[in-house]
């Protein structure tokens, strides 16, 4: 609560635009929110306070997209929570929104060349 009084004062200071860039802050949100399957564009536009629309749209005028930030922010995830073995292949599918594991698992295989099972053995 108090980092985003802070935030929204910054805001203020500097007429309106919130001072750190916009997919920084998806970044944030989506990694706070990613655990408790609300990293939806409706919601992390919410969080940040402005509307779904603008969201994508600053995102594009800074050159990236939600889609790539939110895969960037699952692989984030998923190779440190199977990385540390902290949780099963099946449990990090279901927090990060994967529809099955087997979708999870081909992502994972896209990013790592690795099965989530193996991962442990990325480090």
């Amino acid at each position: 609560m108090l980092l985003r009084r802070y935030s929204d004062a910054l805001v203020e200071l500097k007429g309106g635009r919130h001072p750190m860039p916009t997919a920084d802050r998806v970044r944030l949100t989506a990694a706070r929110l990613m655990p408790s399957g609300r990293a939806r564009a409706h919601d992390i536009a919410a969080e940040i306070g402005i509307s779904e629309r603008s969201l994508r749209r600053r995102l594009e005028d800074e050159g990236t997209s939600l889609r790539g930030i939110l895969e960037e922010v699952r692989k984030t995830h998923a190779l440190n929570w199977l990385e540390r073995r902290t949780m099963s292949p099946k449990q990090a599918a279901s927090l990060l929104g994967y529809s099955d594991p087997s979708a999870f698992s081909r992502a994972f295989k896209r990013w790592t060349g690795r099965t989530p099972g193996r991962a442990h053995l990325l480090t």
